[in-house]
């Protein structure tokens, strides 16, 4: 394929960038490959590691693309909510059933164990998180405890959207993830309330 110039730079890193989260959504993680992204924007592929140097680098672009649009998604919804922890949880599951095969496409290990995420990545991953830990902050005393709850919980959470994804949640439980997850969140905060009333006991 002969190499064209109908764009400007940045304009081929947005079209790079949509067409492989579109052959991602239709396909799966397995179409994510320079030549099907070549093909599907009508540049040579060439043109991609012009623009991005190489496959892992635009994969972190891509990856940053999907977790920005998942920040703005579940802070809007968030917003809106009173139990934001149960909201969070719940649109989470969602996001893994319904954006199924970009999920899987962000949380898979990299192509390289040496590999190291850049510092910008790392920051949009945090940035994400940091939903998590507003969520628990209306049933926590303060940010420091909503920060434990987050870490505590959210793997769990996250447990549960692998094994449901992978076919073999009906292996631990009939449940479904949603009534899993909430039952572990509320597990927790009961635990929560009977040390504070031990406490309170004790003092």
């Amino acid at each position: 394929m002969g190499r064209r110039s109908d764009h400007t730079q940045e304009e081929l890193k947005e079209l790079i960038i949509n067409a492989s989260m579109k052959l991602i959504t239709e396909i799966g993680p397995s179409a994510f490959g320079t030549r099907a992204i070549a093909k599907e924007i009508g540049y040579s592929f060439g043109t991609i590691y012009h623009i991005y140097d190489n496959l892992e680098n635009l994969r972190y672009f891509v990856k940053g693309r999907v977790l920005d649009n998942w920040y703005k998604e579940l802070s809007i919804g968030m917003d809106k909510q009173e139990e934001k922890a149960k909201y969070l949880i719940d649109a989470y599951i969602d996001l893994s059933e319904q954006q199924r095969f970009l999920w899987a496409f962000v949380f898979a290990l990299p192509s390289d164990d040496k590999e190291n995420a850049p510092s910008w990545y790392k920051e949009k991953v945090d940035n994400l998180f940091s939903l998590v830990i507003a969520a628990f902050e209306p049933i926590a005393h303060n940010k420091r405890e909503a920060g434990i709850a987050a870490r505590a919980i959210w793997p769990g959470v996250h447990g549960i959207c692998v094994l449901d994804m992978a076919h073999k949640l009906e292996m631990v439980s009939n449940d479904s993830p949603k009534t899993l997850a909430h039952n572990m969140l509320a597990i927790y905060m009961t635990g929560i309330k009977n040390m504070e009333g031990e406490l309170e006991q004790a003092s």
